[in-house]
């Protein structure tokens, strides 16, 4: 249960890791499409087609959010990072698919499916701060593993997940993106 869980920071008092509540989603919506927007420009040459940003429809991806809050912890987790009062950044994961062709990965795993932080808030910890609360509660419910995909060229991202033990399991996906195709890799950490 999520009910009382929070990770504090040590270091400073005002800079929390709790569940997500539905008020949040407004926020988590809005991070999310900025960092979109940042992560597949990263993986493409060129520039990002103006159609996808267009495409982006903030207030059905707040609805979206908001379902996914209020959905049984058994579905999956959101966390928000906050700095003071203020959502700085969120992280949702699921119960990962097994995959068979990668050792260690047919176990039951924790799939990391956003993990995004405000570009204000960038070097205050939230990120490392919200992965370790996602690898707390995986162990906590019995997973094996955390798994996330990461576009091709995110620099950002690729040294964040490597930086925390991370490597990539060797296994890739396309994804069609508005004009663009975006190459997507599986990084993983076995506990």
């Amino acid at each position: 249960m999520l009910d009382d869980f929070q990770h504090n920071s040590a270091l400073n008092p005002d800079r929390v890791v709790r569940p997500a509540v539905p008020t949040d989603a407004g926020r988590i919506a809005s991070i999310q499409a900025k960092a979109m927007l940042v992560s597949l420009s990263a993986g493409i040459d060129g520039e990002l087609d103006p159609s996808v940003e267009e495409s982006m429809d903030v207030a059905q991806m707040e609805k979206a959010w908001q379902e996914a809050i209020n959905a049984p912890a058994s579905s999956g987790q959101v966390l928000v990072a906050l700095e003071k009062e203020d959502v700085a950044g969120f992280a949702a994961a699921i119960q990962g698919a097994p995959i068979p062709i990668v050792e260690g990965l047919q176990e039951r795993g924790s799939e990391i499916i956003a993990l995004e932080i405000d570009e204000g808030m960038a070097g205050l910890g939230h990120r490392s701060r919200l992965l370790s609360a996602l690898a707390d509660l995986a162990k906590r419910d019995g997973m094996k593993n955390l798994r996330v995909w990461i576009v091709a060229g995110d620099g950002e991202k690729i040294r964040l997940f490597q930086e925390a033990g991370f490597g990539p399991a060797g296994v890739k996906r396309k994804l069609e993106v508005g004009p663009h195709n975006i190459i997507e890799h599986l990084w993983w950490a076995k506990f």
